[in-house]
């Protein structure tokens, strides 16, 4: 009975989730291991815990911001996309690289940052840093310059839709580009 309540709780907790687990099984047919663990996997990566090795690498992002916000980083004079068709938010796209130097855990050996876009994913024109991995939370440290040590600036909720694929969001108050959707270069 507690595995039975478990998987319904599972997929109670993902409803909200866009992933995709492939092709329903047929009614009445056999299922191999391999195909039903590979649907749990993926359910697994959605609802638990998100690892560095489930990030590290090169992410194409692209990032959002009202229209109405007339944010030069993201009008196209200026290196940004614009306005996205005749909606109301104008994007910005770039280039997102997340890598180590050793194999311990982001939370007791931070990883680096390297974004190619200024205001991509913060406000902060810091462009490279630090981050820490810590409750499937993304948390970013830079240095703000003008003689400031390294410090924690912002921090983004990790929603990984499948292993190329996620989705940063903050609740953050002072975050001006709170929705960035990110897919992994292959």
């Amino acid at each position: 009975m507690n595995k039975l309540l478990s998987i319904a709780l599972l997929f109670s907790s993902i409803s909200y989730a866009d992933i995709d687990i492939g092709d329903d099984f047929e009614v009445g047919g056999l299922v191999a291991a391999e195909a039903f663990n590979l649907k749990f996997g993926k359910l697994k990566k959605v609802v638990g815990e998100i690892k560095d090795e489930d990030i590290l690498g090169s992410w194409d992002c692209t990032s959002y911001a009202l229209t109405a916000s007339d944010d030069p980083s993201y009008q196209t004079e200026n290196g940004g996309n614009g306005q996205v068709g005749t909606g109301y938010f104008d994007s910005l796209t770039g280039r997102l690289i997340l890598s180590e130097q050793d194999s311990e855990s982001s939370l007791s050996s931070p990883k680096n940052y390297t974004i190619d876009t200024t205001d991509l994913i913060n406000r902060e024109n810091i462009d490279d840093g630090f981050y820490t991995l810590l409750l499937n939370k993304l948390h970013l440290f830079g240095d703000r310059g003008e003689g400031n040590p390294i410090e924690h600036y912002i921090n983004y909720n990790i929603n990984m839709t499948d292993d190329n694929r996620m989705i940063l969001s903050s609740d953050m108050g002072n975050v001006f580009n709170p929705g960035v959707i990110c897919e992994k270069v292959e």
